[in-house]
């Protein structure tokens, strides 16, 4: 069971049913920033998903559907629609998310109650944007978003992920944990992330120059970022120089 998935998510990367993957690359330079900034407002989204939609849903069933589908998935992908929970899925979904909706039901009365203050909530939601926002971040810099929703072969996806190794220090504070070696990741899934660094330090010191492994790693997140920025800039000017009227 565990390899067939493991398979599938294989198949799915950088692809429509991916919700962890949004083709940045293919997009506008105004969009990256954009990226970013639209997570600082998770907290409104998580309140108004349990808080609101929730309850909506549950009063008229054919909206359940919808808020299934687009609106129950911590996903970057727009184009992403999550699978109806069925059989035993469904009866841990409904008890989770009637758990949270009571929780968000509960708290925003208490604020509205004033129970809980003005500054305790805006305090809140100032921390919980915050994380969001490092959080995206760390995921703009964990690929290189150039691919356009076709499937992928294990080479590409590699070569689509980012390794940010020694001697670069500043990823030991925003990509602690696996992120820092994320393209290694992709290659060997199982690997226990402790072990990500020994693993990249051997095959970097067996694996020849020629190898296409150390394409898989960049120096720091801007040598990352500023190669996103190219690469739409230089897809842009190929794309208007084709259009272009012949003299």
């Amino acid at each position: 069971m565990r390899a067939s998935t493991t398979c599938t998510a294989k198949t799915r990367y950088g692809t429509v049913q991916d919700p962890e993957y949004m083709p940045l690359g293919h997009g506008r330079i105004w969009q990256v920033p954009l990226f970013v900034l639209v997570a600082g407002l998770a907290p409104f989204g998580l309140l108004i998903r349990f808080g609101i939609l929730s309850p909506i849903a549950a009063i008229f069933p054919p909206f359940r559907r919808t808020v299934v589908e687009r609106f129950s998935a911590l996903a970057i992908n727009p184009l992403f629609r999550r699978e109806m929970p069925t059989g035993s899925q469904l009866k841990l979904w409904l008890w989770l998310e009637s758990l949270c909706a009571l929780w968000a039901m509960t708290f925003l009365a208490l604020v509205f109650a004033g129970v809980i203050t003005e500054t305790v909530f805006w305090t809140g939601i100032g921390l919980g944007a915050a994380v969001g926002l490092v959080n995206q971040l760390r995921t703009l810099v964990a690929h290189h978003w150039e691919n356009e929703g076709e499937e992928m072969t294990p080479t590409e996806q590699f070569l689509d992920t980012v390794n940010v190794p020694p001697p670069a220090t500043l990823p030991m504070l925003w990509a602690p944990v696996g992120l820092r070696y994320h393209a290694l990741h992709h290659l060997l899934p199982r690997l226990p992330y402790h072990n990500l660094g020994a693993a990249h330090a051997r095959l970097m010191a067996e694996l020849p120059e020629s190898a296409r492994y150390g394409e898989g790693s960049a120096r720091g997140f801007w040598e990352v970022v500023a190669r996103l920025i190219g690469f739409i800039r230089n897809r842009r000017s190929a794309s208007e120089t084709k259009i272009a009227p012949a003299e």
